[in-house]
């Protein structure tokens, strides 16, 4: 994996066949929309009133099994199934938490331990969710976590490297892939009585071209945290919705790893593209700067083992 410096100034002269998607939600948003107040530290109860309606919680058997692919399923219904689960990942996914964000705090064994879960919810708006993790589905995983596991936790702000998007030209003038939208991803409003498109509302890298409609700059600057593993944060003060047509090289990007499947690279191809840092400049007219920042932290106060089902 390669320095963030190498991320933003070095030009690539290969491309990977790849293909990412990432729906943009108001919870991720929420993550990455504003930098937090340095040094805060911030108390996170459990939310009330919101739990499955049956749970089964018990250690993934040892033995082959315990080897298998880590499956973290929301269902349609209102079900939510693990299998062999670290309590860790479970943990970041109760509380929708990226990559660079840390799990810190009274880190026994016990996070590294693995766990299947079968629950299920009649709450209706749960039950047509589908296959989305929504946030009552996220809360209610909480609650099974706090119950079960006596997991108590809060949240803090820790200063770390991080990255910026800004403006790259004096005169504030686009680049010729970052286009004003009539769609506007983050007011469901503006989608009523249009017709829907594959790809609404959706931010994809496809064999190194990255396409997006009605999105605007923060749900932007999360795909390239996600893409970066890094934290990136929208400082381009750019207000409305923009379609978004970029190629780039994936010189300087590291391998896809959790929200993106390592099954969808391909053999990487030759390619003239330019590097990351190149294409958002010529192509958007912004540029990634390195900022230290304040960035959360998941502090465990106490976990203990799973009382029995």
């Amino acid at each position: 994996m390669k320095h963030l410096d190498q991320v933003v100034e070095r030009r690539g002269v290969m491309t990977v066949s790849r293909i990412r998607s990432v729906g943009i939600t108001s919870a991720m948003l929420a993550i990455l929309t504003t930098l937090p107040v340095s040094g805060a530290t911030q108390e996170r109860p459990t939310p009330p009133g919101v739990s499955f309606d049956v749970a089964s919680v018990r250690p993934s058997p040892p033995g082959p099994d315990a080897f298998s692919p880590v499956r973290i399923r929301v269902q349609p219904g209102g079900r939510f199934n693990a299998t062999g689960a670290v309590l860790e990942e479970l943990i970041r996914f109760a509380y929708a938490m990226e990559s660079y964000e840390a799990v810190s705090g009274k880190a026994s064994g016990l996070l590294k331990q693995k766990f299947d879960i079968n629950a299920t919810s009649d709450r209706e708006d749960v039950r047509e969710a589908s296959s989305r993790a929504t946030g009552p589905m996220r809360t209610m995983l909480q609650n099974l976590l706090a119950q079960r596991f006596r997991l108590r936790v809060r949240w803090e702000e820790r200063e770390q490297a991080a990255l910026v998007l800004v403006r790259s030209r004096a005169d504030g003038k686009l680049g010729p892939g970052l286009r004003s939208s009539s769609l506007d991803c983050a007011d469901p409003e503006s989608r009523k009585g249009r017709t829907p498109v594959q790809g609404d509302c959706q931010i994809s890298w496809i064999d190194g071209r990255v396409k997006a409609n009605g999105q605007r700059m923060p749900a932007f600057a999360n795909f390239l945290s996600r893409l970066l593993r890094r934290p990136v944060f929208d400082r381009t003060n750019l207000n409305g919705p923009f379609d978004i047509d970029m190629v780039s090289s994936s010189e300087g990007i590291p391998p896809p790893g959790g929200s993106f499947s390592r099954a969808s690279i391909d053999e990487p191809v030759a390619s003239s593209a330019p590097a990351l840092a190149t294409a958002l400049k010529e192509q958007l007219g912004v540029a990634l700067e390195s900022r230290m920042a304040p960035i959360r932290a998941l502090v465990i106060e106490n976990v203990q083992e799973p009382t029995d089902n």
